[in-house]
């Protein structure tokens, strides 16, 4: 089924002569609607690019013969916006909203896309509540169907996005490792794991980056690394951004260039894997956690534990944003929430104040309020008698 351009207006349309206002030609286009409400469009510098709109114009109508499909199903904007998403999504995020939309959303919406309504939507949420799921699993699910149907907005098959209201989700701290317990885990790890696990605890890079670190990112001169975007892969966010390393990001990368120089074909790769790139490190560091005697931590926790740390070594919220690559300061502020001990051990230096004594107790009598009230009301008893006088 081809699908047709854009178009919201029938072929009702007049040309009107142009207008000098100023230094400027505008030339007033007036179309009406599907509604048969007269629209004025225009402002262009010259005539001969006011014409060539109305030109455009006009071949957009003749394309699609004023009208819009009425039978799109949404199945076919699903199609379609997997293919969008391909060249302008990231293959993890494309990944994810392609899962969700063909196991969750295309067996529920079985109808046209002008049929989904606040209603319909609503009585998705209900069916996967009872299905019990998790509400940030929902919310995954509803931010794929709005990201579908914004794309048939935008592409002009819906005229409009329904309401989506996402579903509240309890906040929890992230899981990171104190001090004691990133000396324990790094004791504990093996030769393999030991230099990785470190890295990404002292520089708080994300396991993708870890995985696409090349030795030409790492400045050994200026104590910079570097994360930007390679030959088919992105950070996210698709922003590069510099850390300052730490003694111990130092220490690793150090020790994982010795390793590089012993191998027999050399990789441009800071942490290679057996073929290509790293994998993942998630078994080395659990056994790690497990000869530790701590509780096991995700990958992503070593980048809570960078946050955290420079939260509680009293860093400045806004450079732990430009450190951790954070478009939004409210993902830096969990990190400060984190560190809420710290805060007190900070606010415990007030108990150096000194502070008198408490008064001692005098011998003043205090009356209740019951009489108060009666020693109000006897006091304006004369004046009333005075008045009436």
């Amino acid at each position: 089924m081809e699908i047709a351009p854009r178009i919201t207006v029938d072929e009702k349309v007049r040309f009107g002569k142009p207008v000098i206002q100023g230094t400027r030609v505008h030339a007033i286009q007036e179309i009406r609607n599907k509604f048969g409400q007269r629209v004025r469009q225009g402002a262009w510098d010259t005539m001969a690019e006011a014409k060539t709109q109305l030109e455009d114009f006009e071949g957009r109508i003749r394309k699609c013969n004023g009208s819009l499909p009425e039978d799109l199903h949404f199945h076919l904007i699903c199609e379609k916006y997997d293919q969008w998403a391909q060249v302008n999504l990231a293959p993890r995020t494309r990944m994810e909203r392609f899962i969700a939309t063909r196991a969750h959303l295309k067996p529920f919406f079985t109808c046209n896309v002008r049929e989904i309504s606040y209603e319909v939507i609503e009585a998705y949420k209900t069916k996967r509540n009872k299905d019990g799921i998790a509400p940030a699993t929902m919310n995954s699910e509803l931010k794929a169907l709005s990201c579908t149907l914004r794309y048939a907005v935008d592409c002009g098959y819906l005229d409009e996005l329904p309401k989506i209201r996402r579903v509240k989700v309890a906040k929890k701290n992230p899981k990171f490792l104190s001090e004691e317990a990133i000396w324990k885990v790094l004791e504990a790890a093996t030769p393999r794991t030991r230099w990785p696990i470190q890295l990404l605890a002292f520089t708080g890079i994300r396991k993708g980056e870890l995985a696409h670190l090349e030795w030409s990112d790492v400045d050994f001169d200026n104590r910079l690394l570097r994360v930007q975007a390679k030959n088919g892969w992105m950070p996210k966010g698709n922003e590069d951004r510099t850390i300052p390393l730490t003694e111990g990001a130092m220490q690793a990368l150090q020790a994982l260039r010795e390793m590089n120089e012993k191998r027999t074909v050399k990789s441009p790769l800071v942490c290679p894997g057996r073929k290509g790139h790293l994998v993942d490190i998630r078994i080395g560091l659990n056994d790690a956690c497990d000869r530790a005697g701590i509780p096991r931590i995700a990958i992503h926790g070593l980048r809570h534990t960078f946050g955290s740390q420079m939260a509680m070594a009293g860093a400045n919220p806004f450079a732990i944003q430009k450190a951790m690559g954070h478009k939004d300061i409210k993902t830096t502020m969990i990190y400060v929430d984190i560190a809420k001990p710290h805060i007190q051990e900070q606010v415990a230096k007030l108990n150096k104040i000194a502070i008198p004594p408490p008064p001692v107790k005098s011998n003043i009598t205090y009356r209740s309020r019951e009489e108060r009230e009666r020693g109000r009301g006897s006091s304006r008893q004369p004046e009333a008698a005075a008045l009436n006088q």
